[in-house]
């Protein structure tokens, strides 16, 4: 994980990809041809404990973020 140069209050906004995984339901998904995996709970779990001010978490990525099993 790469840190930001500033104080880590000044961050605000975090945006996590949780999971490539695809329902295959959008035209343009690219999912189609990447490994169907999840990220390592413990990765998000980091992140939102290095950033303890953020105020904003975006699920989002190549994938469905709600396909992911612990969300």
């Amino acid at each position: 994980m790469t840190m930001p140069a500033g104080p880590l209050e000044e961050v605000q906004f975090l945006q996590i990809d949780p999971t490539v995984r695809c329902n295959y339901s959008c035209a343009y998904c690219r999912g189609r041809s990447m490994a169907q995996e999840d990220l390592d709970p413990a990765l998000v779990d980091a992140a939102l404990d290095a950033f303890p001010h953020v105020r904003f978490v975006e699920l989002h990525g190549e994938g469905e973020p709600l396909l992911h099993p612990r969300f």
